[in-house]
């Protein structure tokens, strides 16, 4: 079900207990402001890997996920944007992404570029238009920073379960910004991990350093469209743990400023709220041109992958 953000709910029940001291007889009316659905760009390019864009309308703030019925064609169109022209350009070339079907995302449909490919040092630059909108968003794509190591290790009075750790050298010059993706082989895809509360992280308080990092077992779904009754059904008390014989493999990425900013909000507002492009929200966007949430992100990629043992 969808939750309401604790400082909503602590201000309500406060609220309502002043309420009840001042009279126990008359009724109250709480009216919840409409607010319009806006687009949603949920957009990026890795290195050498072609740009992905989805687009999709936000969904209402009290309306519970687990309510609605994404099996059912009507249901993901009211949310899905179809009729938009999707242009992208790395400063040499201007491409068209297409309408293509991803089964490892969701929604499923997204738009893709077929020719340009994703290069370090390179600005990109994404338009959107549909009716109503004319957007647009840039983004760099940074050198990777590498790791020199990941390693395992089983947790107090654990024989198979544990975190994983990270190693690496942050460069001398201030700036440098990662995300961290990982997954088992069986994942569909790279999913982000929390390293220091969020996937991302800004070298401001490392600069310069020798660093290790912990991090935990990525859920491999979406979890920003899973009700509560499907996390009780699949959490158990291996969650978040990597176990003893499991490939982990990485994605080390660097990311620019902007970047940061929207998916650390982005995530800061997912974990209060559960549904981040909910209305109202507190995400940060680099799209510009319109009222819009989101945003568009450029990685820079290093990889690697251990058995943990």
């Amino acid at each position: 079900m969808k939750k309401i953000p604790c400082l909503f709910r602590f201000m309500f029940m406060m609220a309502f207990a002043g309420f009840i001291l001042a009279s126990c007889e008359k009724d109250i009316t709480v009216d919840i402001p409409q607010v319009g659905k806006k687009p949603v760009i949920e957009g990026y390019i890795f290195q050498g890997e072609v740009a992905t864009v989805g687009i999709t309308w936000s969904f209402p703030f009290f309306q519970p996920l687990s309510g609605l019925d994404f099996s059912n064609p009507a249901v993901i169109s009211e949310f899905l944007v179809l009729d938009a022209e999707v242009t992208l350009s790395d400063g040499f070339t201007t491409e068209t992404l297409t309408l293509q079907l991803d089964t490892t995302m969701f929604p499923p449909l997204v738009y893709k570029g077929n020719t340009i490919i994703g290069t370090p040092g390179r600005t990109y630059t994404l338009n959107m238009k549909f009716p109503g909108y004319d957007l647009s968003a840039v983004t760099t794509i940074r050198e990777p920073v590498m790791l020199d190591s990941i390693a395992w290790k089983p947790e107090a009075g654990q024989d198979t379960l544990g975190f994983a750790r990270m190693y690496f050298q942050d460069p001398t010059e201030v700036g440098n910004i990662y995300r961290l993706f990982s997954k088992r082989p069986n994942y569909q895809r790279y999913m982000p991990t929390y390293a220091v509360g969020n996937s991302v992280i800004d070298d401001q308080a490392y600069n310069g350093q020798y660093i290790e990092f912990l991090f935990g077992r990525p859920d491999p779904r979406n979890s920003l469209f899973v009700s509560d009754m499907d996390t009780a059904n699949v959490y158990n008390e291996e969650s978040g743990y990597w176990k003893r014989g499991d490939t982990i493999m990485v994605k080390f990425c660097s990311i620019d400023r902007e970047a940061y900013n929207f998916i650390k909000t982005m995530e800061n507002s997912a974990s209060t709220s559960g549904n981040p492009f909910s209305n109202p929200t507190t995400v940060k966007t680099n799209i510009t041109g319109g009222d819009a949430l989101g945003g568009f992100v450029g990685y820079g990629v290093f990889e690697i992958q251990r058995v943990a043992q």
